[in-house]
């Protein structure tokens, strides 16, 4: 019963992320969906606002090239969807401040917003290891 849009290595381009999150609303039923977003791959934090590192980003403009986390935030919430999660499972340089809100997901059911799962916790640099 669920829908799923897998996009790996070639296919994860800035704009094909963004147009599936646009395509969420095709699939929801009267707000009552729960929209999971999941991405493992680089990212970085310049300036602070941290950027996916799609497959199509250049390193000489990552913020411009790539797809900031507030870009895949706010089309999580245009797509109308009642519960949002994202994991992000990204290296950052400056992880930033933790998400608003408890750390919890109970009676997910009647909770409405976003929640984000970072790979580190806030104010810690994730980077990757053969460990």
């Amino acid at each position: 019963g669920y829908t799923t849009v897998v996009l790996t290595n070639g296919e994860a381009t800035r704009e094909a992320v963004k147009n599936a999150l646009r395509n969420v609303k095709r699939v929801l039923q009267d707000r009552e969906g729960t929209l999971a977003f999941y991405f493992s791959g680089h990212g970085w934090a310049p300036a602070g606002r941290n950027i996916l590192a799609t497959v199509d980003a250049g390193a000489a403009n990552l913020a411009g090239s790539g797809l900031p986390v507030d870009e895949v935030l706010q089309l999580m919430a245009d797509s109308g969807a009642r519960r949002r999660v994202a994991w992000i499972d990204a290296c950052r340089n400056d992880p930033g401040k933790a998400p608003p809100g408890g750390r919890t997901f109970a009676e997910l059911a009647k909770s409405e917003g976003t929640r984000v799962l970072f790979s580190t916790r806030a104010g810690t640099p994730s980077f990757e290891s053969d460990k």
